[in-house]
């Protein structure tokens, strides 16, 4: 048995410079593609990651007031003589890419005027937002948008404050009271203001985060 090999004449021939050109193009566009789309990815993730981090130490600090573990006061701070309580909460502000974590020295005192009143704060850390900045901050009600935020965790329950304090001690009991009864505060990705989540907290101590 013989085999038999017929060369067809054809002569084989490369890529032309034109061809390996184009080639080059589609593959440079396509990487580049991708590597935007991936880029715009992670800072999506980083921006998520930071809103959920923002409820996580809200919640850090709600457990911080339940542990009411005993603090000094810090230097300059003199309430002659009335007794406090360490009460942990957040302060926000916005146009700011980041948030404090910060401890209240709230006036316990029951037979004081000033029941309830904030005598001094301590800023523990300050958390910086990754890939995002705090756009609005917005309360129960619609007309209401405060520059800036501080929600407290007075022990023991704990009770949140949200706005500050503002507690009276009318004659035959106190009355709490807390500036608003919730707040939404809402981050924006800083390459792209369309992104936004919000973070929502209310008098019951409720977090919950939104798109």
């Amino acid at each position: 048995m013989f085999l038999v090999f017929k060369n067809s004449g054809e002569k084989r021939r490369g890529m032309t410079m034109v061809e390996l050109l184009v080639v080059i193009s589609l593959i440079s566009i396509i990487t580049g593609i991708t590597l935007a789309n991936f880029r715009v990815s992670g800072q999506i993730f980083s921006f998520e990651r930071d809103v959920n981090m923002v409820a996580q130490n809200t919640r850090v600090m709600l457990e911080s007031t339940m542990a009411m573990e005993e603090q000094n006061l810090p230097a300059g701070c003199n309430p002659g003589g009335i007794q406090y309580v360490a009460s942990y909460g957040l302060r926000f502000e916005v146009g700011v890419s980041g948030y404090d974590k910060v401890l209240y020295f709230i006036n316990s005192d029951e037979n004081h005027a000033g029941f309830g009143t904030e005598l001094c704060r301590k800023t523990i850390e300050t958390v910086y937002l990754e890939e995002g900045v705090i756009h609005l901050i917005s309360t129960v009600l619609p007309s209401t948008t405060p520059a800036f935020i501080d929600i407290i965790f007075i022990p023991p329950h704990p009770r949140t404050f949200i706005g500050g304090i503002t507690v009276q001690t009318p004659p035959g009991g106190r009355i709490l009271r807390s500036s608003h009864s919730s707040v939404e505060i809402t981050f924006e990705l800083r390459d792209d203001p369309i992104e936004k989540r919000s973070v929502i907290i209310n008098m019951a101590g409720l977090i919950e985060v939104v798109e």
